[in-house]
C-alpha cells in the first residue's frame, strides 16, 4: 500500500450559503495523490474533469451572454452528469459565476478552487489591515487547496500538476474564458499536457487573442498564444445558447 503524505485540513464554513468547504494546505512534497486522499474524494463518482481557466480582475461582469454560458452550460452540465471542476476558487468573475451556477444545479461532483494561501481571505474574518491583493474565497465551492507562494500565478504550477493527474484517470477538457496572463499561462499547459481546449469566442482578451491567433497565425505576437494554437483547441461562440455547450461538453467528456 502506497503511503500518503498527511496534510493539514480545515473545515470552513460559508454563513452567505449554509456551505462548508475542506480546505487543505499544500506543502512542497504534497503530490496531487496525497491531495485527493487527504480530501476524500473517491474519483470512482467522478465522470469527467472541467478545469475552467478565465478572467478574475477587471473581467466583464456585465456580459449576460457569457453569464448564461457559465451557469447554463458549464455549471449546469457538471452539476448535473457529476464532473469535477478545478478553477481558481476565489469570489470574483468566471469563478463567481461558475460556484453559483453549481451550488443552483447541485453538487453532485467536487467544485475545487486552488489559490496561493496568503491571498485568500477566509469567510467571517475581519482584517484590521486590508490588503486589497486578497480576495474572498466563493462560498459555493466544496473543496479548496491552498498553495505557497506571495503572488498570483504562483499556484499554476501545482495547478497544472494537479488536473494532470486527474487527467490520467478520467475524461478532461480545459475552458477558457477571458483572462490575463496566468490564463494564458494555464491554457499552454493544458496543450504542452495534450488536453483539449475550449475558447469562448467573444468572452474577451485572451480567449479572443487565441482566436485571433487561430484565424490569423501569421500575425501572432506572443509566442505562447503561438504554441497554444498548434494545441487542440476548439472554438465556441458565446453568443450560442447554452444548451449547444451543454451538448459539446457531452461529447468532449463521453458523458452520453
Amino acid at each position: 500500500m502506497t503511503n500518503v503524505k498527511s496534510l493539514r485540513t480545515k473545515l470552513i464554513p460559508f454563513s452567505s450559503t449554509g456551505n462548508h468547504a475542506t480546505v487543505v494546505y499544500v506543502t512542497s512534497d504534497s503530490t496531487p495523490d496525497d491531495i485527493v486522499k487527504t480530501l476524500g474524494i473517491d474519483l470512482h463518482n467522478v465522470r469527467g474533469v472541467i478545469s475552467i481557466n478565465g478572467g478574475a480582475k477587471d473581467w466583464p461582469g456585465n456580459n449576460l451572454d457569457l453569464h448564461l454560458l457559465l451557469e447554463e452550460g458549464i455549471a449546469k452540465i457538471a452539476a448535473e452528469n457529476s464532473v469535477l471542476v478545478v478553477d481558481g476558487g476565489t469570489d470574483i468573475g468566471v469563478m463567481s459565476i461558475i460556484g453559483i451556477g453549481v451550488g443552483r444545479h447541485g453538487k453532485k461532483a467536487p467544485l475545487i478552487g486552488i489559490a496561493p494561501k496568503k491571498l485568500v481571505r477566509f469567510p467571517n474574518r475581519f482584517s484590521f489591515f486590508p490588503n486589497s491583493s486578497k480576495a474572498d474565497l466563493e462560498p459555493h465551492h466544496t473543496h479548496f487547496i491552498l498553495t505557497p507562494g506571495v503572488a498570483w500565478g504562483d499556484e499554476i504550477e501545482f495547478r497544472s500538476e494537479f488536473v494532470r493527474f486527474l487527467s490520467n484517470k478520467l475524461p478532461s477538457l480545459s475552458v477558457v474564458a477571458d483572462g490575463g496572463d496566468g490564463t494564458c499561462l494555464e491554457a499552454l499547459k493544458d496543450v504542452r499536457h495534450g488536453r483539449e481546449i475550449i475558447v469562448l469566442k467573444n468572452s474577451g482578451r485572451v480567449a479572443d487573442e487565441i482566436v485571433r491567433g487561430l484565424n490569423h497565425p501569421d500575425e501572432i505576437s506572443n509566442e505562447n498564444i503561438a504554441e497554444i494554437v498548434k494545441g487542440n483547441v476548439t472554438v465556441f461562440n458565446i453568443h450560442k445558447a447554452p444548451d449547444e455547450l451543454a451538448k459539446l461538453l457531452c461529447v468532449k467528456l463521453k458523458l452520453f
